[in-house]
C-alpha cells in the first residue's frame, strides 16, 4: 500500500491490493526459483506488506529491505516492531547490491523516471539480478486517481518497454494485468471529464467491504491475473490497467 494510501491501517484489504500481492509474489518465486539466499530490495515499499508476503514464499533466511523515501520516524518504529525475520525498513538508499529488486508502481511516482531507473541498475542490481517493475498503463486513463497519488504518468507497454531497454536491461517477461478493470477506470475518466469534481479521497486505503464482497472480488480478480501469467508465458501482452515485466541486465 502506497503511505498516501494509508487512511486506516484497521480497514481490511482492499481485493485489488490483495491480488496484486498474491501475482507479484508467485512471479518472484518464479525467478529466484531454484536459489539459494537471494537479497530483494522493495523500493517505494510503502507498508511493506508486499515484503511481508514474499517472506513467506522465498527460502528461509533471505533478506529484504524495504526503502521508502516517505518513512517518518514512527513508520520505521510502527512497521519494524514484529517484522518477519530479514525484513528491513530504511527511508535512506540502501548501499550493496541486490539479487533482485522490486519496484511496484513507482516510476510513475518519479519526475525523471529514467534517471531513477538507471541509478538503481547501475548501483543497486547485481550483474545477474532481476528487477520486477509494475507501472499503470494507458496515459488516457489519467485520472483523478492518479493525481492523488502524486502520479506524473501512466505508461503505453511499448514506451515502458523503450524506458526499461534504455536503461541497459532486458526484458525476459512482461504482460498488462488487471484486464477486467480497464472498463471501469475507462467509465470513470469519462464521468470526470463530463462531471468534474472536486478531489475527494481514493485510494485503497479507505477500502472497508464486507467479507462476502471481497472474497467475491478476490476471486474474479485472481482468475483475471491466473489469466495474464499464462498469457505472458506464452508471449502475448494484452491490455490491462496496469503493465508489468521481469527484467535483467543485459550480459
Amino acid at each position: 500500500m502506497d503511505l498516501k494510501e494509508v487512511e486506516n491501517r484497521e480497514n481490511p484489504r482492499h481485493p485489488w491490493e490483495i491480488c496484486r500481492r498474491n501475482f507479484f509474489t508467485g512471479i518472484v518465486a518464479e525467478t529466484v526459483r531454484g536459489g539459494a539466499k537471494t537479497k530483494i530490495l522493495d523500493v517505494g515499499a510503502g507498508d511493506g506488506w508486499v515484503s511481508q508476503g514474499l517472506s513467506d514464499a522465498i527460502p528461509i533466511g533471505d533478506k529484504i529491505i524495504c526503502w521508502d523515501i516517505n518513512y517518518t520516524p514512527q513508520d520505521l518504529d510502527q512497521y519494524s516492531m514484529g517484522a518477519a525475520s530479514g525484513l528491513n525498513y530504511v527511508c535512506e538508499r540502501p548501499q550493496g547490491k541486490f539479487d533482485l529488486i522490486l519496484m511496484l508502481d513507482v516510476l510513475e511516482h518519479m519526475e525523471t523516471d529514467s534517471k531513477f531507473l538507471d541509478q538503481l541498475v547501475s548501483g543497486n542490481l547485481d550483474a545477474d539480478g532481476f528487477i520486477v517493475i509494475s507501472v499503470p498503463a494507458w496515459p488516457a486513463l489519467f485520472s483523478a486517481h492518479d493525481r492523488a497519488l502524486g502520479h506524473f504518468r501512466r505508461y503505453t507497454p511499448g514506451g515502458a518497454r523503450a524506458l526499461i531497454t534504455g536503461q541497459g536491461l532486458r526484458i525476459l517477461r512482461s504482460g498488462g494485468l488487471f484486464h477486467s478493470l480497464i472498463l471501469p477506470r475507462a467509465m470513470q475518466r469519462a464521468r470526470e471529464k463530463w462531471a468534474p469534481k472536486g478531489p475527494g479521497k481514493s485510494g485503497v486505503g479507505g477500502w472497508n467491504g464486507g467479507t462476502l464482497a471481497t472474497n467475491v472480488i478476490v476471486a474474479a480478480l485472481s482468475a483475471d491475473n491466473k489469466f495474464s501469467a499464462l498469457l505472458s508465458r506464452i508471449g502475448i501482452s494484452a491490455p490491462g490497467l496496469s503493465w508489468w515485466a521481469v527484467c535483467q541486465k543485459n550480459s
